[in-house]
């Protein structure tokens, strides 16, 4: 009796090993255990349901973890950095002024909601519609004049000591940036900074910067040598805000072109009807820098042909 008693609670330990070491059919491990459908390893336990189906592979850092559900599809991928980040809906879209246009979309003043595409212009020396122009809508033909030119210097070549000068006769200051200068002979530049050429005031433009090297000047803009080139043989130089002509000068052989000597518009005729007459220009008189003639960054000189106090002589 005893031996049988011994018997069988040999057979009831190998039944419950069998149990523990066979997590498919039933127990703890399997369909309702800590590991199991709602546990952390898987669905069954650790063949079916464990570690493949429902453990690290499918549910967990595969499926459900740091790869379908981690940091690949629901972690930083989908709904992380990339898709609900900073990729689709983050911070790659700027608006830090909040009026509804993003530095992205060209708003060029995010610090100024006032300031973004399609704003209304207005007169404060600001490109507050971001076009790249500054007040344009309050410029009118003649405004801006072209009154000096030194077309054929003497004392530097003609790449180094040519330039153009500008007189403002408006009341108003102007930014100049993105104006154009066009040759009808081929050639021209835009002015691709600001340059503020004040109420009354001039602005002197050339292909070089160096006084030791363009006869003597300092310039306020430097456009490059290759874009442009005047002619002693004659052309027509328009000066352009968008498609406004702002200024437009053309000269022939019969106007006073020297080498060595500017030419320049008499002070007394600044409009643009007198400007577009011969009898209101001639060369400049003043010594200026290597020893050219003319008034570049200063009133002009006036016209010693020209009757100013209209007493006969």
């Amino acid at each position: 009796m005893r031996v049988s008693c011994i018997v069988i609670a040999l057979v009831l330990s190998a039944c419950r090993a069998a149990r523990v070491d066979n997590p498919d059919d039933n127990g703890s491990v399997s369909d309702g255990g800590s590991t199991a459908d709602g546990g952390t390893v898987g669905d069954g336990g650790g063949s079916d349901g464990g570690a493949s189906d429902g453990g690290s592979s499918d549910g967990g850092a595969s499926d459900g973890g740091s790869s379908d559900g981690g940091s690949s599809d629901g972690g930083a991928s989908d709904g992380g950095s990339s898709d609900g980040g900073a990729g689709d809906g983050g911070s790659t879209e700027t608006d830090g002024d909040g009026d509804g246009h993003t530095v992205e979309a060209g708003d060029c003043d995010d610090g100024d909601a006032s300031v973004h595409p399609g704003a209304p212009e207005d007169r404060d020396l600001v490109d507050d519609d971001c076009d790249g122009l500054v007040d344009e809508d309050f410029v009118s033909a003649g405004d801006v004049l072209i009154d000096e030119l030194m077309i054929d210097p003497a004392a530097v070549g003609d790449s180094d000591g040519e330039w153009i000068e500008l007189t403002n006769t408006s009341t108003a200051d102007l930014d100049l940036v993105g104006w154009q200068v066009a040759a009808d002979g081929g050639g021209g530049f835009t002015i691709e900074s600001s340059l503020v050429l004040p109420a009354g005031g001039l602005v002197v433009l050339a292909p070089e910067g160096d006084p030791s090297r363009n006869g003597g000047i300092e310039p306020d803009y430097v456009y490059d040598p290759t874009d442009l080139s005047l002619s002693s043989g004659g052309d027509t130089l328009t000066l352009h805000v968008g498609d406004l002509a702002v200024s437009t000068l053309t000269w022939t052989t019969d106007w006073p072109i020297r080498a060595g000597a500017s030419l320049s518009l008499d002070p007394t005729r600044a409009d643009p009807d007198s400007a577009a007459d011969v009898d209101s220009w001639c060369l400049g008189q003043s010594s200026y820098g290597d020893g050219d003639l003319g008034t570049p960054g200063e009133t002009n000189d006036w016209c010693p042909e020209i009757d100013h106090d209209a007493d006969g002589y």
